[in-house]
């Protein structure tokens, strides 16, 4: 089944060209996203990986984690402009990353994306 969808009011694309479902993920280890914006992960869909990054962006301008989100809206945007599946998301750890907190957390939300999504890529 071939859909057509409006790509950012600029182009018309085919989405579903080859059965592949991608799932792009941003991780933000240290969970800046929920300390410094107040953002519960994940967080699911363009839109909404793009209003994290500017509610980042206002608290703290020079938060790497904003151009980690930024490339993943890049990268989704290239995989839907080829006539993709794709879905993104940011999920999120603890402050200590090297703690077993920070590694249960990205697993857990993970582990979710993955059963909601079912991607194949």
């Amino acid at each position: 089944m071939e859909v057509k969808v409006n790509f950012q009011d600029t182009s018309t694309v085919n989405t579903v060209k080859n059965g592949e479902k991608y799932l792009v993920v941003v991780v933000d280890m240290d969970d800046d996203v929920g300390r410094k914006a107040n953002i519960k992960t994940p967080v699911i869909g363009r839109s909404n990986c793009i209003n994290a990054a500017v509610k980042l962006g206002l608290v703290d301008p020079g938060d790497t984690d904003i151009n980690s989100i930024l490339g993943g809206v890049k990268l989704y945007d290239n995989l839907k402009r080829e006539g993709n599946e794709v879905e993104l998301a940011i999920i999120s750890g603890y402050k200590d990353v090297e703690s077993k907190e920070c590694a249960k957390r990205i697993k857990e939300q993970l582990d979710f994306l993955l059963y909601l999504y079912e991607p194949t890529f």
